[in-house]
């Protein structure tokens, strides 16, 4: 695995994988990794798929990049290009869980 591999892999365990955990709950599909960008301060992150759900009731994409201050970078938008959440400086532990970002957003 490599460090890219490693970053994406990281972040999703801190969002929530396995029964009841937040990406369950989002409906997540089509993860990717991101590549280091240096000119931007990413260092690697993660993109995926959610589905539709009362809250956001069509598809999104939700961007999750780690920046060079150890804090994380969220991004989630609509299939339809509306910007739902653009927000910085993000702890890892603010990004899962039932109080966690992602899934007040699209839980």
């Amino acid at each position: 695995m490599n460090n890219q591999q490693l970053i994406a892999s990281t972040i999703l365990d801190q969002i929530g994988k396995g029964m009841g955990g937040t990406l369950m709950c989002i409906g997540m599909h089509k993860p990717m990794c991101l590549t280091q960008n240096d000119a931007a301060g990413v260092l690697g992150g993660v993109t995926f798929k959610a589905n539709a759900n009362p809250k956001v009731k069509v598809k999104s994409t939700v961007t999750v990049t780690l920046k060079s201050n150890d804090t994380y970078h969220v991004n989630i938008t609509t299939c339809r290009g509306k910007v739902v959440l653009d927000i910085g400086d993000v702890y890892c532990s603010d990004l899962g869980g039932r109080e966690g970002i992602i899934e007040r957003t699209l839980g």
